[in-house]
């Protein structure tokens, strides 16, 4: 029998969401991403405005950061074989310079 648990448990679901992200995680991984994220924060602060087409400042910091703490903790697959550590940087500087320029090229 399967249950649409989100429907019949909701509160029991978001707890569970909540918890999720700290299962298995250290507070000092969790700290030292939120310090990264204000860094980059305050980078991107300096030079970036965000007309109402564009993200928010808090929204860009959220999508990048998150982004690459997917890609650098495993994510949802498993990094391919001979796919290494300067090979994943390349790539998500790639990805980040990528977005970055994609909404600063917003109308």
């Amino acid at each position: 029998m399967r249950m649409n648990f989100r429907a019949t448990k909701p509160q029991l679901h978001q707890a569970l969401l909540d918890v999720i992200p700290m299962v298995g995680r250290y507070y000092d991984l969790r700290q030292r991403g939120v310090q990264s994220a204000s860094r980059l924060r305050d980078l991107l602060g300096v030079m970036y405005v965000a007309p109402q087409a564009r993200p928010r400042l808090d929204e860009v910091v959220f999508v990048v950061a998150n982004a690459t703490h997917a890609l650098t903790h495993e994510g949802l697959l498993k990094r391919p074989e001979g796919f290494d550590d300067a090979r994943l940087a390349r790539e998500i500087t790639r990805m980040v310079c990528g977005y970055l320029r994609a909404i600063s090229d917003a109308p």
